[in-house]
């Protein structure tokens, strides 16, 4: 089922969901009218996802991977709506993050990584 959160609990829900699926795998995706969808990463673990206010303005950013080597953050300006959708087989979750000019970000937290594949 697909809710849409509201926004005065996007930090606890983005604290609590960093905790729950820290080093899950993940998809991240770009969708937009100029560009389509673009894949931005995929099988990257989760780091973590902060919501952050300051005079006003709102940034949400996603943090993916766990080396140097393919650590990247994806920053989202002036998100005006997060929606959480839980998959089928309870296990994982999908967010869907839309900022002020129509931009959709779509984090999947997909698996746990196996231990053996982190290192």
């Amino acid at each position: 089922m697909t809710q849409e959160l509201p926004k005065n609990e996007w930090k606890n829900y983005f604290d609590e969901l960093s905790i729950e699926y820290i080093d899950w795998e993940t998809k991240v995706e770009i969708l937009n009218s100029s560009i389509g969808v673009q894949v931005l990463t995929e099988g990257l673990p989760l780091n973590g996802i902060t919501y952050e206010e300051r005079n006003g303005q709102g940034k949400i950013e996603i943090i993916v991977g766990n080396n140097a080597k393919d650590h990247q953050t994806h920053s989202v300006a002036d998100p005006i709506r997060v929606y959480s959708r839980q998959e089928r087989d309870q296990r994982g979750e999908i967010i869907e993050i839309e900022d002020a000019d129509g931009t959709k970000t779509i984090v999947h937290i997909v698996r746990p990584i196996s231990v053996l594949t982190k290192y």
